[in-house]
């Protein structure tokens, strides 16, 4: 069997692992971002 046909039989190759850790990587900072955002603009009232 030419390669060519070859490939729709064994499908794509799966994407890398460097690609979920990007985006777990950059939930986590967006996370974080967001609650130092919060916590460093939020007034706390001393009585």
């Amino acid at each position: 069997m030419p390669d060519d046909l070859l490939q729709y039989v064994i499908g794509p190759t799966p994407y890398s692992s460097v690609w979920l850790w990007t985006a777990i990587g950059l939930t986590l900072l967006l996370g974080a971002w967001y609650a130092g955002v919060f916590v460093l603009t939020s007034r706390r009232r001393r009585p």
